[in-house]
């Protein structure tokens, strides 16, 4: 009778059940072991820092923070001689037609009005009056009115005109809009006269995303030298109405907060997940890169300097690589989850603090 030789396996399918379930529970442990920030600690943080970017950027919203270089004269003497032409002139803006302050250029519809003595300057002087770095579109005959000895002439124009404007304070800039008149027609030593009653607006007059807060005059005379050894000198007489612009559109300014702290909070996401998420950092990295494009859209054109815009990017962008390097690191050599916190809440203190540090370096 043949015997049969049964093998007997070293491990039962019981032992090789319990060996899985072990294993198992091993890798489970060990992703246990990976810490993380807690998504309170994320959203505190966020709108804490939200909230802040709101009060530091308050102020220069609401008040006026312009940089433009108002145009330099010189005064007239207060008390001319009695043989000494003398103009008076006078603007009146109904409406603004262009009010491009990103390329600073302008165009309104209103009325100019001179008033001078007809036996010193004709009125045929009075007309060649002209726009500093303007156009006259259109011009109307003009209506003459006697006024004791002399005359009033007021002409209905419609001009362009273009500023060149400071826009380093760039989302939150408000400018000075300056209107200059000058008359290379008028006899030597005319001096030009002007009040601020005589600056005067339209009840009409509105302007989408500004608010005029103030008008100012700067009356004078120019000097202008030409040729070598000062050859020849001329005074040129201007006058130019002001105005005192305040931006009341919050939308780049929202825009660029926003975004940027949006895109900082995706860099930030990962240290919330027990497992490395490459994509989320690879989206925030993508994110500001891309972001940069669109703030060159929506700045200024031409500018050759840093603006505040600027800034607050130069600053997300180094929060950003802080945190992906950060994240890295602690998911490397697995940092405690108060490591991490400091990482998070560090960037964000800095990214605030570097907004607050850009209302001072432009």
């Amino acid at each position: 009778m043949a015997q049969v030789l049964l093998l007997i396996p070293e491990y039962s399918i019981t032992d090789n059940i319990l060996k899985n379930r072990i294993e198992k529970d091993t890798v489970m442990e060990h992703k246990a072991k990976i810490h993380t920030v807690k998504a309170s600690v994320q959203i505190v943080s966020f709108l804490v820092a939200t909230l802040a970017l709101g009060i530091i950027f308050y102020k220069p919203f609401v008040s006026f923070y312009g940089f433009d270089t108002l145009p330099k004269v010189s005064a007239f003497p207060d008390t001319p001689k009695p043989d000494v032409p003398v103009v008076h002139v006078g603007l009146l803006i109904n409406t603004f037609s262009e009010f491009k302050v990103e390329s600073g250029e302008f165009e309104f519809a209103g009325s100019i009005w001179f008033q001078y003595n007809p036996k010193q300057i004709p009125l045929e002087k009075i007309k060649k009056f002209h726009l500093l770095h303007g156009v006259i579109k259109s011009i109307s005959e003009p209506d003459i009115r006697t006024v004791g000895d002399e005359e009033v002439a007021q002409f209905e124009v419609v001009v362009s005109f273009k500023n060149n404007l400071n826009y380093a304070a760039f989302p939150v800039d408000d400018h000075y809009v300056s209107i200059g008149i000058f008359n290379y027609a008028l006899p030597d030593g005319t001096i030009i006269r002007s009040e601020l009653t005589d600056f005067d607006l339209g009840e009409a007059l509105s302007i989408s995303g500004w608010r005029i807060m103030d008008r100012q005059l700067r009356i004078g005379y120019v000097d202008r030298v030409f040729g070598k050894k000062d050859l020849h000198r001329t005074e040129e007489v201007r006058a130019f109405f002001i105005l005192k612009c305040k931006r009341t559109d919050p939308i780049s300014l929202i825009t660029i907060l926003l975004s940027l702290m949006i895109i900082l909070l995706v860099s930030m996401i990962p240290f919330s997940i027990e497992e490395y998420s490459g994509d989320l950092i690879s989206g925030a990295i993508g994110g500001i890169v891309a972001f940069r494009f669109v703030l060159a859209a929506m700045s200024p054109a031409s500018v050759g300097y840093f603006m505040i815009s600027d800034y607050l990017f130069i600053f997300c962008l180094i929060a950003v690589m802080v945190t992906v390097l950060g994240c890295i690191m602690a998911r490397q050599f697995n940092w405690r989850s108060s490591y991490q916190n400091v990482i998070v809440i560090g960037t964000y203190v800095f990214f605030v603090l570097g907004s607050w540090l850009s209302l001072y370096l432009v």
